[in-house]
């Protein structure tokens, strides 16, 4: 219900943008033919702050037949064009596409035609052009079975317009590319038709809540088609992928189809922009997906894909690929066996497996459902994918009679899950889960090396994953197993002169010793940490467990806080609250389209001891505060006692709920707001 909830107020907002006059007429966008209102366009019409504007972007998917790999392709022809309006907007210059290439079959992504220019005015006011050339586009390997293709248009600045045009091709009929309709800056029109033979059926999903936008709107629209088949005649009739024998002489026939045509188109589809600690903003975008769900082929037994969970799980553990972790053997099983020797219990087992594979095996920082090679060859190379080092871990714990399962997960990156749509393509990670003898779960993910049992690395923290067992699969949650948290001691005492000095300690544990060993460079880096956490002076600082994985954080200081005392004759104001848990409210606006996800929850403890001067007391004791969040979801208290002579203060936050919906937005925001304000209560001491 949180996503309808976010998307429903994105969508009363798209209902409410100006409509504005149209920048460009779609029918008569040609290639290479811009015009001068284009080169001439300073600021969007209606969201003037916006770094660029998509003027057009059009796709056209159909199907063919690959003479090479003799099965049937998708032949994608994109068209987009793009104005800079900003300094800033000129990354959208750049472009990336990731071609996929099986290692264990000739299928393959590649990029058959490239073609674009960049436009400028010239200080004459005349057109200037320069087309992309060789120079301007990579290819790399980034690893067995991925390439990235980089195209980077020249002379990109304000006022650009760039424009691409490509021809792709993909033997990967099972998902094909979703696509946007929206991004953060407004797009001005937008088209996406797929022609698709008979023989397929997919499954259709838009997501998002720009639906307005639409001003086509064809789904299923009938005709024909036909492509050319060349085959053996030792071989057979066309089969699913349309694999023939290699023996006997080959002959070009002529297959003539049914299709079902699919075609969309928006315009003046508004950007959407991120907003602070909401998840990724993509997810929110109006988009369309293609899955695969069946094959009807003539002759053929059909054959149903993604028409339940268990049907998709089912695809995934009988993957020859992924079976070969399943059932573990030879070196697995004995390198295993080596790594628990002595020990005992199950958590054992799993922990030391865990840690030995994270210095094992290397991550090259590439998230996969599916291992990139055998069991064998990955313990060889000593690097691999997301999912050969947790796969490997499966199947080390496997054998070692261990309950070990693969969790199917999408990171957040990657975006939700849509759980009332079976799909396999949505999930883009496999860790595991361990049911362990008493009934609880562990779920571990070693590709973070330093992230220690029972903790997930961030990446997972995505709502749930589905667990795949031997005939059946559920979900479980993928919420963070520990919170951040962070405890302050201060042991303090004013002087008659106004100076306020003594020491303080500062425990950070779980997800808060794990953000701070990352953003600290060793011990040495704890001062100028300190510095920038906190406003008063620290110096004699001492550290522990900074370089020791999963341990807490322990750091002393001596502290001269007398930038917190004020004073006024024989009263002295004094700051209750030194470490203030917000700098400032992060949520400044008073309306909010996206959710808020502080990604785990937070618990911090504050305590400060402050000993007054002889011959003072405390003038007046402060109000002790405690509200909360409607619903509980966020908790705090600040709490005031005089202890003749000295006096305690105790706060309290606690967020046992990371995520706030947007409906939620203004009272989270009220929220930290009277935080801050409790922050500021000064303690009043006065000469007796």
């Amino acid at each position: 219900m949180r996503l309808i909830n976010t998307l429903v107020l994105v969508a009363l907002w798209l209902l409410t943008t100006t409509v504005h006059a149209q920048l460009i007429n779609p029918a008569k966008v040609k290639f290479g033919k811009i015009s001068m209102d284009e080169l001439e366009l300073k600021t969007h019409p209606v969201q003037p702050d916006a770094e660029a504007v998509v003027l057009f972007d059009e796709s056209r998917m159909r199907m063919d037949f690959d003479q090479e790999t003799e099965g049937l392709e998708f032949i994608i022809d994109r068209h987009i064009r793009i104005k800079i309006l900003k300094p800033s907007g000129t990354h959208y210059g750049d472009f990336e596409f990731w071609l996929e290439r099986s290692t264990r079959s000739s299928a393959r992504e590649e990029m058959l035609t490239v073609k674009g220019s960049t436009y400028n005015l010239s200080s004459s006011g005349d057109m200037e052009e320069v087309k992309l050339g060789k120079e301007h586009i990579f290819e790399e390997s980034i690893t067995e079975g991925v390439n990235r293709y980089a195209i980077a248009f020249p002379q990109v600045k304000e006022g650009t317009v760039i424009e691409l045009k490509y021809t792709m091709k993909t033997d990967y009929i099972f998902n094909l590319p979703t696509w946007y309709f929206q991004r953060e800056i407004p797009t001005e029109y937008s088209l996406i038709e797929a022609v698709i033979p008979e023989y397929y059926v997919y499954n259709i999903d838009m997501k998002g809540f720009a639906s307005d936008r639409l001003i086509e709107n064809v789904v299923g629209q009938t005709g024909s088609g036909f492509v050319n088949v060349t085959y053996r005649t030792g071989g057979g009739r066309p089969s699913t992928d349309i694999s023939t024998s290699s023996v006997g002489s080959r002959v070009t026939e002529r297959i003539d189809f049914r299709t079902k045509t699919y075609r969309w188109a928006a315009s003046q589809v508004p950007g959407l922009a991120s907003e602070p600690l909401a998840p990724e903003v993509f997810n929110y975008f109006f988009r369309v997906d293609f899955e695969l769900s069946a094959t009807n082929f003539p002759g053929a037994i059909n054959q149903n894909f993604s028409r339940s969970w268990e049907a998709v799980c089912a695809i995934y553990s009988e993957s020859s690929t992924v079976k070969d972790y399943l059932n573990p053997k030879g070196e697995v099983v004995e390198q295993a066996k080596n790594w628990t020797a002595g020990l005992q219990t199950e958590t054992e087992k799993a922990t030391a497996v865990y840690n030995k594979l994270q210095t094992t095996i290397a991550w090259n920082e590439r998230f996969s459902m599916f291992p990139s090679a055998s069991p064998m060859n990955i313990l060889k190379k000593g690097e691999g994918t997301s999912a050969d080092m947790n796969l490997m871990l499966l199947a080390m714990l496997r054998s070692l009679d261990l309950q070990a399962d693969p969790v199917l997960v999408s990171t957040r990156d990657n975006g939700f899950l849509s759980v009332s749509r079976p799909s396999l393509m949505q999930f883009n990670h496999v860790i595991v889960q361990v049911k362990l003898a008493d009934g609880s779960r562990l779920l571990l993910d070693p590709v973070s090396k330093d992230v220690v049992v029972p903790l997930l690395p961030l990446h997972d923290l995505n709502d749930r994953g589905r667990v795949i067992y031997e005939s059946s699969s559920e979900w479980v949650d993928l919420k963070a197993p520990a919170s951040d948290k962070t405890a302050y001691m201060l042991n303090v005492q004013l002087s008659e002169e106004g100076t306020l000095s003594g020491t303080a300690k500062i425990k950070l544990t779980d997800y808060a010793a794990l953000k701070a060993k990352r953003e600290t460079d060793g011990a040495k880096g704890v001062n100028e940490w300190l510095a920038n956490q906190y406003a008063f002076q620290a110096d004699e600082v001492e550290v522990s467990g900074l370089e020791q994985k999963g341990e807490p954080v322990n750091i002393s200081f001596t502290v001269d806080a007398s930038d917190f005392v004020q004073s006024n004759g024989s009263l002295f104001y004094v700051q209750s609250v030194m470490a203030q848990i917000y700098d400032e409210n992060p949520l400044k606006e008073e309306k909010r389209s996206m959710p808020v996800d502080f990604t785990t929850q937070r618990d911090i403890v504050y305590v400060m001891q402050l000993v007054l001067p002889e011959g003072y007391q405390l003038e007046e004791m402060p109000e002790s505060v405690t509200f909360s969040t409607e619903g509980g979801k966020a908790r705090y208290s600040l709490k005031f006692s005089d202890m003749s002579g000295s006096v305690q203060i105790v706060e309290k936050l606690s967020f046992n709920n990371h995520f706030f919906s947007a409906q939620e937005y203004l009272g989270l925001k009220n929220f930290i707001d009277l935080i801050l304000e409790k922050e500021q209560t000064p303690l009043v001491i006065k000469k007796i």
